[in-house]
């Protein structure tokens, strides 16, 4: 810089125009082979991420199949208790109900007179 005004210079930029500083004897090919290598690396480590979240996906798609199945079971299988038990106790109450009016009838019988025999 002279007399205050800036220089012509010529700096090297990667692919996303930002300056590739810090060596002024390096070459265009190895400043290109060195962003390509930046890029792999990024494109290296999205692939990675894509692959850790299609794992959480998979795993939680799993639980969630497993959580679906296993509610769905039990409430099958409550329905069937209940049903069951509402079954059982309609039966004991009919039974209750006939015991009741067999204990009815033997006290009317016990009341009849006897037959002359």
């Amino acid at each position: 810089m002279k007399n205050g005004t800036q220089s012509n210079k010529l700096m090297m930029v990667d692919g996303s125009g930002h300056e590739i500083g810090g060596h002024d004897s390096m070459d265009d090919a190895a400043a290109d082979y060195a962003y390509v290598i930046d890029q792999e690396a990024s494109a290296l480590e999205a692939v990675q991420n894509v692959r850790t979240m299609l794992f959480v996906l998979t795993a939680v798609s799993a639980t969630c199949v497993t959580a679906a199945i296993a509610s769905g079971t039990y409430a099958l299988w409550l329905a069937r208790r209940q049903g069951t038990h509402k079954v059982l106790t309609d039966v004991n109450d009919i039974l209750k109900t006939c015991q009741s009016r067999m204990r009815q009838l033997e006290a009317e019988v016990q009341q009849l007179p006897s037959r002359p025999g």
